[in-house]
């Protein structure tokens, strides 16, 4: 649903300078593959879970003077809730993936540290969910200022520029980890 806009006629020509249409179609099919059955086991019509619908690092508090408090949450005027659990996870977490479009560095460590930090056995089931935060963060922030007279457009582009690089790069940590013996940890 979120890729109506940025595959628009309207904006064709720059999606295709920027990482080609085609190849971004791609990567949102073979993503929506496996990202639909996930997103349906998410389901439970008897517990809301809470989405902020607005997760970025400037609506976050991380206190400096106790490592360990967790960062706190600011700014709710967007919060929702939602029936499930994983469209709130990919609302939020696709949220402060594009949020950190200036730093496409902060992106990839972003990624490769949620995913080494998760156990073991949930590796695959948190790597799957980060390529889905990766592409839904990406077209979810790119339709707001894909036209070229956007006031921030630059962050179109450059979620756009950098998806396949911080794809690539998730890729290669899920790799580096599936090969590692438990004593590498």
């Amino acid at each position: 649903e979120q890729n109506g806009k940025v595959f628009d006629l309207e904006h064709v020509q720059f999606v295709d300078e920027v990482i080609g249409e085609e190849k971004l179609q791609a990567i949102v099919d073979q993503t929506r593959t496996f990202a639909e059955p996930i997103i349906q086991a998410g389901e439970d019509p008897s517990t809301e879970y809470f989405v902020h619908n607005d997760t970025a690092p400037n609506n976050m508090f991380f206190p400096d003077d106790d490592p360990t408090q967790s960062a706190v949450l600011l700014d709710f005027e967007h919060a929702a809730a939602s029936h499930n659990r994983i469209l709130a996870q990919l609302t939020d977490m696709g949220n402060f993936y594009g949020r950190m479009w200036p730093n496409p560095d902060m992106q990839k460590r972003f990624l490769t540290t949620f995913l080494r930090e998760a156990p073991q056995v949930e590796r695959e089931a948190v790597y799957k969910l980060l390529r889905i935060i990766v592409v839904f963060g990406t077209l979810y922030l790119s339709k707001y200022a894909i036209a070229k007279d956007h006031r921030e457009h630059v962050m179109s582009f450059s979620l756009l520029k950098n998806l396949e690089g911080n794809l690539t790069s998730l890729d290669a940590e899920y790799q580096r980890l599936q090969t590692q013996t438990p004593q590498e940890f």
